[in-house]
């Protein structure tokens, strides 16, 4: 059965389109007959890209075939304008589908994260997707065309993470960025989307620890990680005439929020809790959490509330009390999270 070509006419614009979604978008767009214009910071990545799908760009560097690779810094404005008159020069004609995928993470906890690190992962995230949507939206006003822009938030700008206060802040302004841009250009036609990826196998979470995957894993309802093309089948309804009248909207890809404990819901007492000689075992939802005095392991991501605040019951004191010492991030999770002491 050839496949369904519902972007024959389309040029779509993809940043962050040298590696993981941004490149799994680029593939699904094309393959449904979409003109692609990708880039990336890494030149390099985006004409590898482009090979895949099946363009190339000639010795002068215009574009061959259907699709072309373009590299942009997307968090300078100049470079952001840039790229769209490159894309227009080069197809005669501004994208009628833009998809924002880049994006980075500098994690570290709050107490302990330099201004620089919110300031790189806040350009990029968020100004970046601001400089591309504003450009690309001028672009289409100023022909006459409608279009629809997808800007690729993530799941941890509506609940947060341990180590990400820059990464959560930057995707929860897309989400909103997104919805009140959606409010002005629906008058000229442009439809503005958000999509909210949860853990998917990319090469920016191939960095974390085996073990911590799997703890993600278990806690997730459907039992499995995402791939960048479950993110890219949302991304090609969005961009179709198939979501002509959704707009402003903010589309999860998780696999469901992830839970605590086996039965995928939060406890928030413990179910059983023993005393003996002065130690303590308190199962949450028949898991067995460490004595007293003991690592409390590797938290989850999307805890809320930290898991450090699970309470250590003394029979002694009659009370509940927890000494935090330290707190890892998602990507130095083999420290320890929290020692409980009575």
């Amino acid at each position: 059965m050839a496949p369904q070509l519902r972007f024959g006419s389309a040029l779509a614009l993809v940043t962050g389109a040298g590696s993981g979604i941004g490149r799994a978008i680029c593939a699904r767009l094309a393959r449904e007959g979409a003109a692609v214009a990708a880039c990336d910071l890494d030149g390099t990545a985006a004409q590898e890209t482009v090979r895949q799908i099946g363009g190339s760009r000639s010795e002068d560097g215009a574009p061959r075939g259907n699709h072309a690779a373009f590299q942009a810094d997307v968090s300078e404005a100049r470079a952001a304008r840039g790229l769209l008159e490159q894309v227009q020069a080069s197809f005669s004609r501004p994208p009628s589908v833009i998809v924002s995928c880049a994006g980075i993470t500098r994690d570290e906890f709050l107490l302990h994260m330099s201004e620089d690190d919110w300031d790189k992962v806040i350009d990029v995230n968020l100004k970046g997707i601001f400089l591309v949507t504003q450009a690309a939206a001028q672009a289409l006003v100023s022909s006459g065309c409608h279009g629809s822009i997808i800007n690729i938030s993530s799941i941890i700008g509506k609940v947060g993470n341990i180590g990400q206060t820059n990464y959560a802040a930057s995707k929860a302004g897309v989400i909103g960025l997104t919805q009140t841009a959606a409010r002005e250009l629906g008058r000229h036609g442009i439809r503005c989307n958000s999509v909210l990826p949860g853990f998917i196998a990319t090469p920016m979470t191939e960095k974390m620890p085996q073990k911590v995957k799997d703890k993600v894993t278990r806690m997730i309802p459907m039992g499995h990680w995402g791939n960048p093309e479950d993110v890219a089948d949302v991304v090609a309804f969005l961009a179709s005439e198939d979501s002509g009248y959704i707009t402003g909207a903010s589309v999860e890809v998780t696999g469901m929020k992830l839970a605590w404990g086996r039965t995928g819901q939060r406890s928030r007492t413990p179910t059983n809790e023993k005393a003996s000689e002065g130690r303590l075992e308190l199962l949450w939802e028949g898991q067995r959490l460490p004595r007293p005095g003991t690592e409390m392991g590797t938290p989850s991501p999307f805890i809320s509330p930290p898991m450090h605040l699970s309470k250590c019951f003394c029979p002694s004191q009659e009370a509940f009390s927890c000494n935090c010492l330290k707190d890892p991030g998602l990507f130095s999770l083999p420290q320890p999270l929290c020692r409980v002491s009575c």
